[in-house]
């Protein structure tokens, strides 16, 4: 650095003078730092990845396991819990831990379908289905059913025929009109047709079959009854009158149940449906089925709660 005085007009001034620093040569392009890359990439430029791929493969089959023992933990619980039910003495508690068990199945089908837990399924159902029907149960409308083994078809079949407080109660909700104090004594006089009504109400409110028995299921039951009942069995008696019956009233005759020979000498006999007689009541016939469902609906609502 140099200092220059220079005097102008009797002032003196004082000028520095400043070197100037030469420019700097630029980098060269192959010194130049190279940009990063967006990415570091192990493995070369495939983009493989093989430490990473190797974790992620084991982490999968770690998972798997825990999930395969959880659901073999699962599956042996069902199966205890199968076992124990089947030692119960009481049919309903047998039924109730087969439900249990059905139950649970069921939600881990739901997460993942399996061969195996369909197996552990039918197999639930099954011993469900050998779990013999109840002795007896009450239906949706308060009729008292009791169970009727035979060697080709058990069934159900009200306690008692159906009584007058049972078949006033039915006109009542069906819209008609009668006495509000009835007798629990057996409804009389009443005709096939009517009787067969009321079995179509019960049935709507058990959403089961219920009719009147037929001549065969009634041979079967071995009680004696207080009246003689309607069947649904058509009578095809070969008596002339029954024939002329028949072709002079276009309609057909049913069989009526009379082991007590209330009304005529033999067991039964054919009557026309819009017959009434004070000897004549009626009695009601479910399947073994509706015993099993009802006695399903009970524990299953049972369980729920």
């Amino acid at each position: 650095m140099r200092i220059r005085w220079l005097c102008l007009t009797g002032v003196a001034v004082t000028v520095l003078a400043v070197p100037m620093s030469r420019s700097q040569p630029a980098i060269p392009a192959e010194r130049a730092v190279p940009a990063a890359p967006a990415k570091v990439q192990e493995g070369g430029d495939r983009g493989d990845f093989p430490a990473l791929e190797e974790i992620k493969r084991r982490q999968k089959e770690l998972e798997r396991q825990k999930v395969e023992q959880r659901r073999k933990k699962q599956l042996d619980d069902i199966r205890l819990l199968v076992k124990r039910a089947s030692l119960q003495d009481s049919d309903d508690e047998k039924v109730r831990g087969y439900l249990q068990a059905q139950d649970l199945l069921q939600k881990i089908w739901a997460e993942k379908p399996e061969p195996q837990l369909k197996k552990e399924l039918e197999l639930v159902e099954r011993k469900i289905r050998e779990v013999p029907p109840p002795r007896q149960f009450t239906d949706a409308t308060g009729l008292s059913m009791v169970l009727v083994e035979s060697e080709k078809n058990s069934f159900y079949i009200s306690q008692a025929p159906v009584s007058e407080k049972e078949y006033g109660h039915w006109v009542k909700v069906t819209g008609g009109q009668g006495p509000d104090m009835l007798p629990d004594t057996p409804i009389k006089a009443v005709t096939w047709d009517k009787a067969n009504e009321f079995c179509r109400w019960v049935t709507d409110q058990n959403r089961q079959v219920f009719s009147l028995p037929t001549l065969e299921e009634m041979r079967s039951f071995k009680r004696r009854l207080p009246v003689a009942v309607w069947t649904s069995s058509v009578w095809e008696g070969t008596d002339i009158t029954v024939r002329r019956m028949r072709e002079r009233f276009a309609v057909s005759m049913y069989s009526v149940w009379d082991p007590a020979l209330h009304m005529a000498s033999g067991e039964a006999f054919g009557e026309l449906p819009f017959a009434t007689y004070p000897q004549i009541g009626f009695v009601v016939v479910a399947s073994k089925d509706c015993g099993i469902q009802d006695r399903l609906n009970r524990l299953k609502g049972k369980t729920e709660k």
